[in-house]
């Protein structure tokens, strides 16, 4: 089932969309309802969704600048735009940023559903893209691909790391080439997966795998992977302590996300590392990082003072957007910048 987000100012509008059509029947899981830009752009990192209608003009954050932050953070997310206004600039905007759907309001159900119908397609055409690329790697060098599984039983069968190491290093040795590198390594972590049943992301690490484009840093990266499944560090708990390691590291990443953190560094399914977070924590992810960011922001501003707002809003990841910052700021300390500045002042 996919998952779908609806942010729309107007309560009314928000309800109508959850509760006018059967969205189960139709495959669809509703995994987030917001009322603003900000919170539509929370509930896209806590849940991940596949699709996310919204509308243009909300407060806090526009219903574009939300667009342009889904985009940098995740390309595979469907947007469909709602909007009460006919506005080309907008929807030349949208286009740009790759938005294939743009309706006018007042809507009817059919073309909701029509769109959405739209929407599921493009999802499950990429997901068959990805399947493809596996396909045509794994058809390049099949003799590879009977040494590959020899070389898993072999990992699975050893108990020592730093054997485990050689034999990996051994392995991946016989790649002569980026796109052999890319062979090995897709079908290497796919077998691996298989076996150990994991939570592990397959479909993360596989992008991960075709995003690399040189041949060393991607051996690389292949190892610690392959390392990560066939000797895990510490138990599954302390993904929570990584995401926090993370997030402490990347503060200033205006596009961090669950996901991102999940399919790149943990190679965890996102969705299970979200109940994860919140059972392990009592937060939201989105809720853990505008903690840290504002909790950062209050010791940089009482730092440098209201001529630097601009750049303790780029050092907590909210640049680019300084009035973005402000919002979130006085939403979060119930103050803006300056007046928290003035705040502090004897």
């Amino acid at each position: 089932m996919l998952k779908m987000v609806i942010a729309d100012d107007e309560a009314i509008i928000c309800e109508s969309l959850a509760t006018m059509i059967n969205w189960s029947a139709l495959g669809i899981k509703i995994s987030g309802i917001a009322r603003n830009g900000v919170e539509a752009l929370d509930a896209v990192m806590d849940t991940c969704p596949d699709i996310v209608l919204t509308d243009i003009r909300m407060p806090g954050l526009s219903g574009l600048t939300l667009i342009e932050k889904i985009r940098a953070a995740d390309s595979d997310i469907e947007i469909i735009i709602l909007s009460g206004y006919r506005d080309f600039e907008a929807a030349k905007t949208a286009m740009q940023h790759s938005v294939k759907h743009y309706l006018l309001k007042p809507i009817t159900t059919g073309q909701l559903v029509s769109a959405v119908e739209k929407a599921k397609l493009d999802c499950k055409e990429k997901a068959h893209m990805r399947a493809l690329k596996l396909e045509a790697a794994q058809s390049k060098d099949a003799l590879s691909l009977a040494l590959i599984q020899s070389a898993v039983s072999k990992l699975l069968a050893c108990d020592k790391e730093s054997a485990a190491k050689e034999m990996l290093d051994s392995f991946l040795s016989g790649a002569k080439s980026l796109e052999q590198m890319r062979v090995f390594g897709a079908e290497l972590m796919s077998s691996l997966y298989e076996k150990k049943k994991s939570a592990w992301n397959w479909h993360g690490a596989f992008d991960a795998i075709y995003m690399k484009q040189d041949c060393a840093k991607l051996r690389a990266e292949i190892e610690a992977m392959a390392m990560d499944l066939l000797f895990p560090r510490v138990p599954e708990g302390s993904a929570v302590g990584k995401v926090k390691r993370y997030i402490a590291d990347h503060i200033s990443d205006d596009n961090l996300t669950l996901k991102l953190i999940a399919s790149s560094c943990l190679y965890m399914n996102a969705d299970h590392l979200s109940r994860l977070f919140v059972s392990e924590t009592g937060e939201k992810f989105s809720q853990y990082l505008n903690r840290v960011r504002m909790e950062r922001a209050k010791e940089l501003l009482a730092a440098y003072g209201v001529s630097r707002i601009s750049d303790v809003a780029q050092q907590v990841g909210c640049g680019g957007n300084p009035r973005y910052f402000s919002q979130v700021f006085k939403k979060y300390a119930g103050l803006t910048p300056s007046a928290f500045i003035s705040s502090l002042k004897p």
